[in-house]
């Protein structure tokens, strides 16, 4: 019996006046299998790539070469508590929004102090620019806090993957205020809003 021709995806043609044979679904079925196999062993090695690249890109000899990045971000803490809803000392609840590697939960200290909690997904930072980005904006929040009308940075956590940034947290959010109620703010509250984000855009 003659082998069945290939197709262009790879498998054999044994389709015949809108049929296949027993033998020819049995080949069908172990190439399958073979690809899904292949499939999953590709996978794992990606992930296991992923994970060497992070601890490149995060690791203590990378961060002092560029720029000294490794004296100003947080220090890995092993003993750091992460649970779904507590970080540290900081019991966490609602997501109030996310970005391209983090997201920022509302926070409780134990005193009850509100407070807001951004975690930033080291995995998800992939790129050098990227990890320079985090910790600028780690420096900013640092010169900012005790100015007029500046979040203050309440504290800086790390743990193996994850990055953490809590800053005081007082009122709505600005976004869902508006949502809500599009003449919410003042004319004046409008333009201390513009006059805010134009303040803050060297430290971009």
């Amino acid at each position: 019996m003659a082998a069945p021709e290939n197709t262009s995806n790879g498998f054999p043609n044994t389709e015949v006046a809108g049929d296949m044979s027993v033998e020819a679904q049995d080949v069908r079925i172990r190439q399958y299998e073979r690809l899904c196999e292949n499939l999953k062993i590709q996978r794992r090695q990606y992930d296991s790539l992923k994970e060497v690249h992070q601890e490149l890109l995060w690791s203590k000899a990378v961060l002092a070469h560029d720029a000294g990045l490794a004296v100003g971000l947080p220090a890995v803490d092993e003993s750091l508590v992460e649970e779904a809803h507590r970080v540290g000392d900081v019991a966490t609840g609602a997501k109030l929004g996310s970005g391209a590697c983090s997201g920022v939960f509302e926070g409780t200290w134990p005193d009850g102090r509100p407070c807001a909690v951004k975690r930033i997904s080291k995995r998800d930072a992939k790129t050098r620019q990227e990890v320079r980005n985090v910790a600028s904006e780690l420096e900013a929040l640092r010169l900012l806090s005790g100015a007029p009308h500046a979040l203050e940075l309440q504290a800086a956590l790390a743990s193996r993957d994850y990055l953490y940034f809590v800053v005081e947290r007082f009122g709505e959010e600005l976004y869902a205020l508006l949502k809500r109620d599009e003449t919410a703010l003042t004319s004046a509250q409008q333009a201390g809003v513009v006059h805010g984000v134009a303040a803050g855009l060297p430290f971009k």
